[in-house]
């Protein structure tokens, strides 16, 4: 049966002319293709949930009309939807679900004429980190022509009351950041090795021989350590090397971070955190690796902010950081103790590391500036990990074992490396 109705509209398709041409007759035939049925509701529905799901993106642009709508709500027993309206916005939707390892799944599913309606369960890294291991509730899809002209996902009322405890505005307590903990993650290639070498002293910062400042401890220059100019008024460099100079040796290397800032100043305890690792060659060829094991929660010489601090300014005359350093703003900063390994095998354990991501400090030939060089039109993030070691006693002085011996036949007692590369895969708040 099915084959006779096929061939009964190919045979009214097909129109024959015939004309006479030289006695001849000439037949044309044209077949005119039968239509193309779109796919049912319920299979373009399908295909929207395996392409999320997959995280193939040219299947999702497929699957939506031109003026495709997603309302997702009410977000809080209190009400609220999210709407985006256009292919291209809710596309935009998608990829940021994908990057975020969505899942989506429906179940108990009916079909109503082009309208698909059932209940949803979804999940993403984001909303896990949120505290939020998933969302649940009923969907509405009106499906036109073989695409998905809207979707209505309706959370249910725990899915409302779990997103408004996730990230509502946190209340404010003393103690801790205005608006709650802030997570911070980055990461970069293009490493800079730093050698050691004088320090030129700023005026302002280390003032004169006659008047001389920034001689705290542990974080200042000693004034015995100090060179001047010949008539004896204005100091010049370090008489010494420092971790400060103006030399570094281009490598290969790269360094993740993720932090959580949510205590604003030194204590007993801390609800700061840091995951940090970074792998790099050194001058020598050797392959070196940082990870830090917790964050010091109080400094010895100035605030560690609890251990991590965001858009602050320090280093230079601010009290907190060295003072060598120029001042300079920090995106993010940690204080921590590290473990360090060259090809493999670990070396040390109970470093002292400091790191940070700020604006550019560095002027050409990599000299490093003053207050008034510094460049907020590019960022570094530094690592330093200074001849210091953790102690139940505090940090202690001693040599970083680098194993990479200098020109003058000693081993370099400090690492201090340099990103130039750096890129801030997220950055927000949470309760």
């Amino acid at each position: 049966m099915k084959r006779f109705y096929f061939l009964v509209s190919l045979l009214i398709g097909l129109i024959i002319a015939i004309t006479a041409c030289g006695g001849q007759t000439e037949v044309v035939v044209v077949a005119t293709p039968t239509p193309t049925t779109p796919p049912a509701p319920a299979e373009v529905v399908d295909a929207y949930v395996e392409a999320l799901n997959a995280g193939d993106i040219a299947a999702l642009a497929a699957v939506y009309t031109e003026d495709a709508v997603f309302s997702f709500g009410p977000v809080s027993p209190e009400g609220g939807f999210e709407t985006l309206t256009g292919n291209a916005a809710v596309l935009s939707d998608d990829l940021e679900s994908i990057a975020n390892n969505a899942q989506l799944t429906f179940s108990n599913v009916s079909v109503e004429g082009e309208t698909v309606k059932g209940e949803f369960s979804y999940t993403d890294d984001e909303l896990q980190e949120g505290g939020v291991d998933r969302l649940t509730g009923t969907f509405e899809i009106m499906v036109e022509g073989g695409r998905i002209a809207s979707i209505k996902p309706a959370p249910d009322t725990e899915t409302q009351q779990k997103l408004a405890a996730a990230f509502e505005p946190a209340a404010f307590e003393p103690g801790t950041l205005v608006g709650g903990p802030r997570t911070v993650s980055a990461s970069g290639t293009t490493a800079l090795w730093v050698l050691p070498g004088p320090r030129r002293l700023d005026a302002n910062v280390f003032g004169t021989p006659q008047q001389p400042l920034g001689f705290e401890p542990g974080v200042g220059v000693p004034l015995e350590n100090r060179l001047t100019n010949e008539d004896g008024t204005a100091y010049t460099t370090t008489k010494n090397p420092t971790p400060f100079g103006d030399k570094a040796i281009g490598t290969l290397g790269d360094f993740s971070l993720k932090v959580v800032d949510a205590t604003n100043n030194d204590g007993p305890a801390t609800e700061d955190q840091v995951t940090f690792t970074s792998t790099f060659t050194g001058p020598d060829g050797k392959e070196y690796t940082i990870k830090v094991d917790r964050v010091l929660n109080r400094g010895p010489f100035h605030t560690f902010l609890g251990g991590v601090g965001t858009n602050f300014v320090h280093h230079g005359r601010t009290g907190i950081g060295f003072k060598m350093m120029p001042q300079v703003f920090a995106y993010v900063a940690f204080w921590g103790v590290a473990e360090l390994s060259v090809d493999g095998q670990v070396v040390a354990t109970n470093r002292f590391i400091h790191a940070m991501l700020t604006d550019n400090v560095r002027e050409e030939g990599y000299r490093l500036a003053f207050d008034d060089g510094v460049d907020p039109t590019r960022i570094q993030f530094h690592i330093f990990l200074p001849p210091l070691e953790v102690t139940p006693q505090g940090p202690q002085p001693s040599p970083v074992p680098t194993g990479f011996i200098l020109p003058n036949g000693k081993e370099q007692p400090f690492m201090h490396i340099n990103f130039e590369s750096v890129t801030l895969d997220s950055v927000g708040t949470q309760r």
